[in-house]
């Protein structure tokens, strides 16, 4: 069978439903740490200490996961999702330091951008917008964990090789959807 064939992708997001999400501590963060939407840019110029984060008000009676919500882009990784993906991420990714009631979490910024997406079997609708992503599996194959410019670098995109590694090792607070590989 062809390989290609096999390989899933999927879009790796923070499970809010189930998890605490976070937020700064400071209102005024940007003025210290600038704009971090986790849109492909390097943060790490601009990080002068850990990025103090507190659970937001709605979440307060819901769990810490190993994996959380802060800012659109981005994943908030504890230190045990930390080094278990330290190894898969590309040499630009940027994993910059947070602080949550003194323990230390990370904010997860993609910098691996690939154009990656199957331009025959990719939808956008008629402004434009991508309605229906599908990766060329010749693109994706040798990445763990990526971004593409055609949503605005807002999703994360992980392989199915990632997924294995995070389920296996009991990781909490994600969600996992398959994106269509041809």
């Amino acid at each position: 069978m062809d390989e290609s064939v096999e390989m899933k992708m999927y879009v790796l997001s923070a499970d809010t439903n189930h998890y605490a999400t976070f937020v700064p501590v400071d209102e005024d963060y940007d003025e210290v740490f600038g704009d971090l939407w986790c849109k492909g840019e390097e943060l790490s110029a601009n990080w002068p200490k850990p990025l103090e984060i507190e659970l937001d008000e709605e979440d307060e009676n819901k769990p810490v996961g190993d994996f959380g919500f802060l800012f659109s882009g981005s994943l908030v990784l504890s230190n045990r999702a930390k080094e278990l993906l330290s190894g898969m991420l590309s040499a630009q990714d940027e994993l910059m330091q947070l602080s949550l009631a003194g323990e230390d979490y990370w904010l997860l910024n993609i910098r691996n951008i690939l154009n990656a997406l199957n331009a025959e079997a990719t939808e956008f609708n008629e402004v434009g917008l991508l309605v229906k992503r599908v990766f060329d599996s010749r693109l994706v194959s040798s990445s763990d964990f990526f971004k593409i410019e055609e949503d605005n670098k807002t999703y994360i995109y992980c392989s199915e090789r990632a997924v294995d590694v995070m389920k296996a090792s009991g990781l909490t607070g994600l969600v996992f959807e398959e994106v269509d590989v041809v």
